[in-house]
């Protein structure tokens, strides 16, 4: 059996703030598979951002994790935080770990400089948000082969379910919302550890 490590690294979302705190983490953790078993150690922080602003951030938490843990995990799960969203002045300046974008680098950076882990980026379902949607725009841009994106924001399976169905408000997922996450992800995984048959 194949045992993957993910830290999952993000806000309200990865927390599973609509979810009485139980997101893709504990069902990912929860996954019973003769060929898969997922290890995932949620750092997930209600109303953080990706910018680097305050001491809670990700960049900072990410900083503060124990080196060794770090070293431990074969994937970064990074949430594209919605909290971003509301921040003034979010110049799209890569030098400024203040920015969302130039703490986007500066997380890869540290991953990399720390770790073998492969990292990914994860987009965040709503409706449609065309801020958000020039965040994603974004995110393409600076990749650079740095890092996988799994794009939930256009996901079609979601976008073809009953909005109010999967969702506990305009941004969180409820358990059926989860659950459609997570089988993606156990997906995503397998495919990228060969495990599919």
């Amino acid at each position: 059996m194949k045992e993957i490590k993910i830290l999952a690294l993000g806000s309200s979302i990865t927390r599973g703030y609509g979810n009485h705190d139980v997101s893709f983490v504990e069902m990912l953790n929860d996954y019973k598979d003769e060929n898969i078993k997922f290890i995932v150690h949620k750092e997930a922080i209600n109303g953080t951002t990706l910018a680097n602003r305050k001491e809670d951030s990700y960049l900072a938490r990410l900083r503060k994790l124990d080196l060794t843990l770090l070293k431990s995990f074969d994937y970064v799960l990074v949430q594209l935080s919605t909290n971003d969203l509301h921040l003034l002045n979010n110049k799209f300046d890569l030098k400024d770990e203040r920015t969302t974008f130039g703490a986007i680098l500066n997380i890869v950076k540290h991953v990399k400089e720390n770790s073998n882990a492969k990292i990914i980026f994860y987009t965040c379902f709503m409706k449609e948000n065309k801020k958000y949607e020039k965040m994603i725009e974004k995110l393409s841009e600076i990749n650079e082969n740095l890092f996988d994106v799994i794009d939930f924001y256009s996901n079609q399976e979601m976008k073809e379910t009953n909005f109010k169905d999967i969702m506990s408000d305009k941004i969180h997922p409820n358990e059926k919302g989860y659950i459609i996450m997570s089988k993606y992800l156990v997906d995503y995984f397998k495919k990228k550890e060969c495990l599919v048959k």
